[in-house]
């Protein structure tokens, strides 16, 4: 990993708009496809602050918005800071980020602070550097997600309408009148956008075009505020957003780059999240940590950079090793396993469901019934039980639950090939202590 310094289903996070960003309980459920430690090097840090841009005519309510376009459009960095409120038919969430714009070095990084805790303790964040988006996980550190093209960030846009800048500077626009925002005296316009625009939203069920403004300083051109509001309506519920970005330091914005790991590296890193006092494995460190607030969606996850998943659950208990039994007792356990509960549960969703594979395999601290479902793609499941003396074990023991401690591990890839062999260095080190 490296660290240098440079001056946002439910899950509904998970789509985040803000910028413009099982397992457990029941009769042997199954879970549904889920949602060397490198050493940080320190890099002096690199300024990339320019002077503010200068504006070669006075400003003007007739022209103020068209210079902070133009303004903009040239910016070599700025500061965005933006709060959505999100009200829908059954809560209302807040969502805070902070955006980070250095385009002479074509990075962007966002930060995000969501009221919704299900993932990661509610922090999200998002960086562009190299060539390459990367997306904070459960380690408080960026991890690489794919290659992608350079496109600027933290300017107006409304993202989740998928408006761009573009779309709002070609929009026509309303002079209002003055307003103060933050001790700045500013001109406050009203966009109105293209007619030709609005039938695209048809599909977000959109309830009447959305409310956009836009608010320049007076005196040197440069955006102040951008707002916008707008209700999308679904069979089922209303969602009802309220975004207000306010911008500062334009190209005078210093980015510190957090923590990340290269997407070329190749080293592992050792668990240490939320339930490391009881479980132990390697990992690579481009793979994404995910641990979930809310029990129902699982413990935790990895992701790979190209999308392959690794999912992490509780389940109703099931001895797949009892004691003194040798593999052939286990293995036929497993098949029986696979019979009379995963078939049948996989033929819910999926009536050609089939069984492609079971067996019972042996790692030097445990032991696995793999289980490969054939359900358009290939989907592979390891059950498995804590260990009579592990702490995790005992810890039920203490508290009078006999109860046998049983997990499943989810492995799948995107397209749904087969992905083991991605996650071997997983099963291949997991451990309860």
């Amino acid at each position: 990993m490296k660290k240098m310094k440079l001056a946002h289903f439910l899950i509904l996070v998970l789509g985040f708009s803000l910028s413009a960003c099982s397992a457990g309980g029941g009769n042997a459920t199954l879970p549904t496809d889920p949602p060397v430690t490198e050493t940080a090097q320190a890099v002096q840090p690199t300024s990339t602050s320019l002077p503010p841009t200068a504006t070669t005519e006075p400003v003007t309510q007739e022209n103020a918005l068209t210079i902070a376009w133009s303004k903009i459009n040239g910016a070599q960095s700025v500061t965005a800071h933006t709060i959505e409120n999100l009200n829908s038919s059954d809560k209302s969430h807040v969502f805070e980020e902070t955006c980070y714009l250095d385009a002479a070095n074509q990075i962007w990084l966002e930060t995000t602070q969501s009221s919704i805790d299900l993932l990661n303790a509610g922090l999200f964040g998002n960086l562009y550097i190299g060539g390459y988006l990367y997306a904070k996980d459960a380690t408080d550190v960026y991890k690489p997600q794919q290659q992608a093209d350079w496109q600027v960030r933290c300017v107006p846009e409304i993202r989740v309408l998928e408006i761009t800048k573009a779309d709002l500077q070609s929009s026509t626009a309303n002079f209002l009148g003055e307003e103060t925002i933050n001790g700045v005296n500013t001109y406050k316009y009203k966009i109105i956008l293209p007619v030709e625009l609005l039938p695209n939203q048809e599909d977000a069920y959109m309830k009447g075009a959305p409310e956009i403004y836009a608010y320049v300083d007076s005196q040197n051109g440069d955006m102040v505020k951008f707002s916008r509001s707008f209700m999308q309506l679904t069979t089922y519920a209303y969602n009802e957003y309220q975004i207000d970005t306010e911008y500062s330091d334009w190209n005078s914005t210093t980015v510190s780059l957090p923590e990340y790991a290269e997407a070329q590296s190749t080293a592992l890193q050792t668990y240490a999240g939320k339930v490391s006092e009881y479980i132990t494995f390697q990992f690579p460190v481009i793979y994404r940590l995910n641990e979930y607030s809310n029990p129902a969606l699982g413990t935790l996850s990895l992701e790979t950079p190209t999308g392959a998943m690794l999912h992490w659950a509780d389940m109703t208990e099931w001895n797949f090793d009892p004691p003194d039994s040798d593999d052939e007792t286990r293995s036929a356990i497993c098949q029986a396993y696979a019979k009379e509960a995963v078939l049948p549960e996989e033929q819910r969703t999926n009536p050609s469901a089939s069984i492609a594979e079971t067996n019972w395999i042996n790692t030097e601290k445990l032991g696995f019934c793999k289980i490969v479902v054939s359900s358009e793609g290939m989907k592979s499941l390891y059950f498995f039980n804590a260990p009579l003396d592990s702490i995790l074990q005992k810890s039920l023991f203490d508290r009078k639950i006999s109860s046998h401690a049983t997990f499943v591990l989810s492995l799948r890839g995107k397209n749904g090939a087969a992905v083991d062999d991605q996650f071997a260095e997983v099963i291949n080190s997991l451990a309860f202590k």
